[in-house]
């Protein structure tokens, strides 16, 4: 087993060295036939888009409907009104995070580890929900997300922040909690990153109240949600998949999260502990809403890739480097080939799980 790993190591090492852009795309193409494409069920954000800037009707003083705005007015300008159109605006969005995260990994670490840190993201449960459900504002949330992860700026961090409040009042919760854990595990992020986040979230809010109040749209309470149905069915909800929701929260990115953290324990234990509140937050969030997964992935897989890329930098050159990245190695490709998963309404579903595969064997003749 020891001499497979070995041996697979090094044949990674080569292809992300010597080809790492065209490695990185035949993962994600591996992954995404793994996961499979669906389109969310409701066209809510797709038909919000069509109705932007329009009279409402006579006598009518108000209509409720989500307070996300971004990803409509966005649809609306690009004129990705059709359902093709916006399916394929959300696909773009996505896709084009990934390059934009596998870019960032490859600037900031060595190819292979770049590369098999690349392969974690693509199994995370973020990107099950966000290919299961294309049509959602999670795409922009997740792009806004990854802005902050890894940008220098105060500005790019005040434009994602204004972007991700504007898309989702999730980014209230995710962004700041992004840049916590940059700090704490000390990188150069001060005050001044601080005070454009938070500005750019407040104006994304400001934004957000006004569109709504000139379209006479009111948006439901989030809080008014979670006390109507109360903590009884809360509670039921989560027991009743506990093991699958805690599966389906971090996949098996978890072990690569546990080996991480296990180099870190003497060094970095305050770092470690503002990981645990991270995912306590994440936790909480998630408890009290019906996509459980989605919830808990959106907020928690920015830092959870932070923990993965701050534990690599921090172990020295040499046999331990190498145990370490073999480890992770192992644990990509365990994730790679694990049923996707997610939690919502207090049901266990399946994502479009090797739908292209299948497809494509049906396709050959394979299925006669």
């Amino acid at each position: 087993m020891k001499e497979l790993v070995e041996r697979a190591d090094g044949v990674v090492g080569r292809a992300a060295s010597r080809h790492y852009w065209p490695a990185c795309l035949a993962l994600t193409i591996v992954a995404s036939s793994c996961n499979g494409l669906g389109r969310v069920p409701h066209d809510d954000h797709r038909l919000f888009a069509l109705r932007l800037f329009s009279p409402p009707a006579p006598g009518v003083l108000a209509e409720h409907f989500h307070a996300d705005i971004a990803l409509p007015l966005i649809a609306r300008g690009l004129g990705a009104t059709s359902p093709r159109a916006f399916f394929l605006l959300c696909a773009a969005i996505v896709f084009g995070t990934l390059a934009a995260v596998a870019w960032r990994l490859r600037a900031a670490l060595e190819p292979d580890a770049a590369f098999i840190l690349f392969a974690l993201v693509l199994t995370h449960p973020v990107v099950t929900v966000l290919l299961s459900w294309i049509g959602e504002p999670d795409a922009i949330t997740f792009a806004a997300t990854a802005v902050v992860l890894f940008a220098a700026s105060p500005a790019a961090m005040a434009a994602a922040a204004f972007v991700g409040v504007a898309n989702h009042s999730v980014a209230i919760v995710c962004l700041p909690m992004v840049l916590v854990v940059r700090w704490a595990g000390g990188e150069r992020v001060g005050i001044a990153h601080a005070l454009a986040l938070l500005g750019g979230c407040g104006a994304g809010f400001v934004l957000v109240r006004q569109f709504l109040a000139a379209q006479q749209l009111v948006a439901g309470s989030r809080f008014e949600f979670v006390r109507t149905i109360g903590f009884a069915y809360w509670l039921k909800q989560n027991i009743g998949t506990l093991p699958f929701t805690l599966w389906a929260s971090h996949g098996a990115v978890w072990f690569a999260m546990i080996l991480s953290a296990w180099r870190l324990w003497d060094d970095k234990r305050a770092y470690l502990l503002t990981q645990a509140i991270v995912i306590a937050i994440a936790s909480a969030a998630a408890f009290v809403s019906l996509d459980t997964t989605r919830v808990f992935a959106l907020l928690a897989w920015a830092p959870a890739l932070h923990l993965l890329v701050t534990a690599w930098r921090h172990e020295r050159p040499g046999a331990d480097r190498a145990t370490h990245r073999q480890a992770l190695l192992v644990v990509a490709a365990i994730a790679m080939v694990a049923p996707r998963l997610f939690v919502w309404d207090g049901e266990v579903h399946a994502s479009p799980f090797r739908n292209i595969p299948a497809r494509l064997y049906h396709l050959a003749g394979g299925g006669r």
